[in-house]
């Protein structure tokens, strides 16, 4: 005959591992859970970068800074530093201040390269390449060598993305990178 002790020790033994499966199932879909919310929230990041960088106004900026010209630093002071051309000033600090704040996005794991990549990493990596010169020589004459160092990092990352894709070298000039 089963008795009591003999019935709880048996309930004991089968809700144990009941527990401990439902505790299981419960974390897999935790877990599940939160991928979904991490990969919706990457979307819906991925859609309001897009819409910004492919605004008119953003794409006309882009274009305007990669027309710009100029023969040598102290050429394009006399042209375009923000003392002698504040609006050009302003244009190229929320451009460059726009990338550069992609890349410390990208350098904290915020963001994942393959979407900044896709966003427009030929255009970014076009003007990292125009603006290089340029960032280093600030950074040397007004003695601030973080200037821009998240554009340079996002920029160095692009470059290597392109040689890993065995993509063909960025063009010699800018005049080339405005072209459709």
């Amino acid at each position: 005959m089963i008795d009591v002790q003999t019935i709880l020790t048996y309930l004991t033994l089968v809700s144990i591992p009941t527990g401990v499966f439902y505790y299981l199932m419960t974390l897999r879909n935790t877990k599940k859970n939160q991928n979904i919310a991490t990969e919706s929230r990457k979307a819906q990041l991925y859609m309001q970068l897009y819409q910004k960088i492919s605004s008119i106004e953003a794409m006309s900026l882009s274009l305007e800074l990669l027309a710009m010209e100029w023969t040598d630093f102290d050429d394009f002071i006399s042209k375009y530093d923000s003392e002698v051309n504040p609006e050009n000033g302003a244009k190229r600090y929320s451009y460059w201040w726009m990338v550069d704040g992609l890349g410390y996005l990208l350098h904290q794991d915020l963001i994942d390269a393959e979407m900044v990549y896709q966003l427009g990493g030929w255009a970014i990596l076009a003007h990292w390449y125009k603006w290089e010169p340029i960032i280093k020589e600030y950074r040397e004459r007004i003695a601030n060598p973080e200037l821009c160092i998240w554009f340079e990092y996002l920029g160095k990352k692009l470059e290597k993305m392109r040689k890993a894709k065995d993509l063909p070298p960025h063009p010699s000039s800018s005049q080339q990178l405005i072209k459709p």
